[in-house]
């Protein structure tokens, strides 16, 4: 087969996995599936076919009108920043701009197709938090997010030292935070858990919201309720020089991967259960009862549209509803007002969304200030955008003594 017969035959196989995708499981995991089915691609080719497949749905929805492969074609010259022999062969007359600035490919893009608009790619792009530049977040879509990693206390000269031995291209943001292409393997270069927790940039960040040591007595009680695979326990139990964790989540599977990642942090005294925090009638399902005024600091990084981390899943803008969003909205209120009788007086809520919807953050947090006694002490969105990284959003409410 010519080498052009090639690309052709890429471009077939990404339109055939596009047409059979149906948004019901993380793409990543779908295509390693299909790569698994289909033994005859070699890693060149998984690796061409993946690239022309994350471009089209970098594009979101705003080229619908056009046909799967013009799709496909031009989400690969808006995401790719070199020339190829693949756009040469599919797209010859854009090869030469493929270097060129993103808006300069909207200029192109618009000379074929004069009503497109990059907006249209993000759903519901009207209700993003108004605090956003929107532009820059747009763009910010073309390129997959960077690596980053937490490094834990006591540890930055041996991991720096480690960074420096494996000759890696990576910046140090400050002493702790460090960034590095996606694909580095970090795992063989320092001990993951122990030495550094892998956590997205704008992630760390969120502990720029927690309450000071000196808020406290002698011990802080934390529950990270909505825990996940328990980074922002790890960062909280880091940030306090230790703490009394408690930690739940209503998924079996993540509390699962919270203790192994627990147990290689060498955090072993804690308490987990499985609760699911979003009852209606307020009352909290659980495994084991809960005791009111219990906590110091309850961390509630809730379930959301995940809309901030769509670099990462682009997917995601093609399939995601906008029913979801009043669903994700009610839900996050119910969860957050269910935790406030757990909050000791004076203590903490630090809400956390890796959402970028107005209705998701500022939203929630007002209908919390309407409906209960908490007092904001600060909010905002967390940009990433222009460090690739991703946008969440954070705030601050403590219960009066």
């Amino acid at each position: 087969m010519s080498t052009s017969n090639h690309f052709y035959s890429y471009l077939n196989s990404a339109e055939q996995i596009l047409a059979h995708y149906e948004g019901t499981s993380p793409f990543a995991d779908y295509l390693k599936a299909f790569f698994r089915s289909n033994k005859k691609f070699g890693s060149r080719d998984r690796k061409i076919i993946s690239q022309l497949c994350f471009s089209f749905f970098r594009m979101g929805r705003s080229l619908h009108e056009l046909a799967l492969k013009d799709q496909i074609v031009t989400g690969y010259f808006f995401c790719t920043t070199v020339k190829s022999d693949l756009l040469e062969t599919l797209r010859p007359e854009w090869n030469e701009h493929a270097e060129s600035s993103i808006n300069n490919k909207i200029t192109i893009l618009k000379q074929m197709l004069p009503e497109y608009k990059v907006e249209g790619m993000f759903p519901e792009f009207q209700q993003l938090n108004e605090s956003i530049d929107a532009k820059a977040f747009l763009i910010a879509h073309f390129q997959q997010p960077d690596l980053f990693f937490r490094i834990r206390p006591g540890k930055t000269n041996a991991v720096f030292k480690k960074l420096k031995r494996a000759d890696l291209v990576y910046t140090a943001l400050d002493e702790y935070t460090v960034q590095l292409p996606i694909n580095t393997p970090l795992e063989k270069i320092t001990a993951l858990h122990k030495e550094v927790i892998v956590q997205d940039y704008s992630s760390q960040r969120t502990a720029t919201y927690l309450p000071p040591r000196s808020s406290f007595g002698k011990v802080v009680n934390v529950w990270d309720c909505c825990a996940g695979s328990g980074g922002k326990s790890i960062m909280a139990f880091d940030f306090y020089g230790g703490a009394d964790l408690t930690v739940s989540d209503n998924r079996e599977n993540m509390l699962k991967n919270l203790k192994t990642r627990f147990n290689d942090s060498g955090i072993g005294h804690y308490r987990l259960f499985h609760a699911d925090l979003g009852n209606v009638n307020g009352k909290i399902k659980s495994e084991v009862p809960i005791p009111d005024a219990s906590f110091d600091l309850v961390i509630a990084d809730v379930p959301c549209s995940g809309s901030g981390t769509w670099g990462r899943s682009p997917e995601r803008m093609w399939f995601f509803e906008k029913e979801e969003l009043e669903t994700y909205s009610k839900l996050q209120q119910q969860i957050a007002l269910n935790v406030i009788s757990k909050i000791k007086p004076g203590g903490f809520l630090l809400y956390i969304t890796c959402s970028v919807y107005e209705k998701e953050n500022d939203g929630v947090v007002n209908h919390l200030l309407s409906q209960s006694t908490l007092q904001l002490v600060k909010k905002g969105l967390i940009e990433g955008y222009r460090q690739k990284s991703d946008t969440l959003f954070a705030a601050l409410l403590t219960l009066p003594a």
